[in-house]
């Protein structure tokens, strides 16, 4: 058995084998706590209060029983009770909103496109302008990239603000007016 797994397995099991043919009625999330992508699946299941359990992938050390399940070894990947996989963050925070939350609080069904259409724009827009600062090779090309991120930050300040119904609503959501103020005086 590998040091990589963070749950140890009936012996005799294997990754393929179901959840509930394990004797657990509960979705198992394999999670790297470094991963920010991994954490919101994580964030969902604790949001959607869904029992589930989880196993810590290494990802310096993929089990070979965790590459069965998922041939590219990104994490997260959630198995479902019947055996089923989803991999990629945004597709298991959909799962887990849609068949996995009860209360059908994470995704209102009145808001649901309103909601995928965010994701989309974030996964597209937000991360990949967050990453060009992390892969910056001099300082100003973390200045121009920083200056980007704060673009696309207030896109996203003005797609929440025309959501908003709420007259109560905060004026500013992600507070690009502070990252302006820091990436001008970097």
């Amino acid at each position: 058995m590998s040091s990589a797994w963070s749950r140890q397995r009936p012996a005799g099991s294997s990754a393929s084998a179901s959840p509930a043919s394990e004797g657990s009625a509960k979705p198992l999330l394999y999670v790297s706590p470094t991963c920010p992508f991994a954490q919101r699946a994580w964030i969902a299941l604790l949001e959607a209060k869904v029992p589930f359990q989880h196993e810590i992938i290494d990802l310096k050390r993929k089990p070979a029983e965790f590459l069965e399940l998922s041939p590219t070894g990104l994490v997260p990947l959630l198995q479902l009770e019947d055996g089923s996989v989803v991999t990629e963050s945004v597709p298991v925070a959909r799962r887990i909103a849609t068949a996995l939350d009860k209360s059908g609080r994470l995704m209102p069904g009145e808001a649901a496109s309103r909601i995928d259409s965010f994701c989309q724009h974030w996964t597209a827009k937000v991360e990949p302008a967050y990453y060009d600062i992390l892969r910056a090779g001099s300082e100003p090309q973390v200045h121009v990239a920083t200056a980007a991120f704060v673009s696309t930050l207030s896109q996203v300040e003005k797609r929440l603000q025309g959501a908003a119904t709420d007259a109560a609503a905060p004026a500013a959501f992600l507070l690009s007016h502070l990252l302006t103020a820091r990436a001008s005086s970097v």
